[in-house]
């Protein structure tokens, strides 16, 4: 990896920690709207708007234990 890195670096002409702020910020935005989409989904799914909203519902009996297969 720190080949990989300085190879980029020296391509790019960005230093090695701006270089690594970027990506972990690129990474963290994905992983954020692929969590807002899954969260939505489940959200629809089962008619909820809020995970409390959700938990509430696993609590009470009204959504079956199946759902949380999904939120895993």
């Amino acid at each position: 990896m720190s080949n990989f890195l300085q190879i980029i670096e020296k391509e790019l002409a960005i230093p090695r920690k701006q270089l690594l702020e970027k990506a972990t910020k690129k990474f963290l935005e994905t992983e954020l709207r692929n969590i807002c989409a899954e969260t939505k989904k489940i959200s629809s799914r089962y008619g909820v708007n809020s995970f409390d909203e959700l938990w509430e519902r696993l609590e009470k009996g009204d959504i079956t234990q199946a759902c949380t297969d999904c939120l895993k």
